[in-house]
């Protein structure tokens, strides 16, 4: 096997200029889209709590999770270690992003009118 020669070298080495000109001009990529927090919710927790956090089988999230949870962290944390009692930890089946898109769409559901 021949060694590289020069001609070689200075090929490869404007290759890669026109490469990486290419990168920087090329448009900006789109960044990572966040989590979709009511999708989430829908996949992960409509059947207990209900499709508009009305509560099923779990309690009622609709307009009250604000009064139980201070901060979005403090609601995140308690999703993610569950409490052995029917309510599932999802640390190990959701993403910190995801935890916090779903107690950011729960917070911000409005408690149901009074039939």
């Amino acid at each position: 096997m021949r060694g590289l020669t020069r001609e070689t070298c200075t090929w490869f080495a404007a290759a890669a200029l026109l490469a990486n000109l290419a990168l920087a001009s090329a448009p900006d990529r789109p960044a990572a889209q966040a989590p979709d927090g009511a999708q989430l919710f829908a996949v992960r927790c409509a059947g207990c709590h209900g499709r508009s956090g009305e509560g099923v089988y779990g309690p009622p999230l609709a307009g009250v999770v604000n009064e139980k949870f201070a901060t979005v962290e403090d609601e995140v944390k308690f999703v993610s270690a569950g409490t052995g009692r029917g309510m599932p930890a999802f640390a190990t089946q959701l993403t910190k992003a995801e935890l916090r898109a779903i107690a950011e769409f729960t917070r911000a559901l409005p408690k149901p009118a009074d039939d």
